[in-house]
């Protein structure tokens, strides 16, 4: 019995282990990433670090792993070095953000009641 209980631990530790959840957990995402964590990726520097973050940027969050081929000194082969290393998460950002257009706000209009005339008030208007 012992041993089914150690067996079964081992299986589900296993299954977690190498389910895509905890690959992708794993996983550096190239859209949040900073220069220390990307320069540890194979054939990417300090300097094609920095050149990453300053083209994401510039122009936005990649839309895929191999928008990274716009990145100057970063091609192809590189890309498929890293391929199980990275991953990208599209983040929204407030630009991407649809917004529901707000009815104009027009104040309330209040009609002010005025007094009709007594005959008091014409005497006395007449009198000044």
């Amino acid at each position: 019995m012992k041993y089914f209980k150690h067996l079964l631990v081992t299986l589900f530790i296993t299954a977690f282990y190498f389910s895509p959840a905890f690959a992708d957990s794993q996983k550096i995402d190239i859209n949040a990433a900073n220069v220390t964590l990307l320069s540890t990726l194979a054939g990417i520097g300090e300097k094609k670090a920095q050149a990453i973050v300053d083209y994401r940027s510039k122009n936005g969050p990649f839309k895929s792993i191999n928008g990274l081929e716009q990145v100057n000194g970063i091609g192809p082969k590189t890309i498929e070095k890293n391929k199980s290393l990275i991953m990208v998460k599209i983040m929204a950002s407030k630009s991407n953000q649809v917004t529901t257009p707000q009815a104009p706000v027009t104040p309330a209009v209040t009609e002010t009641a005025v007094a009709a005339p007594t005959p008091d008030s014409n005497e006395k208007a007449n009198k000044q």
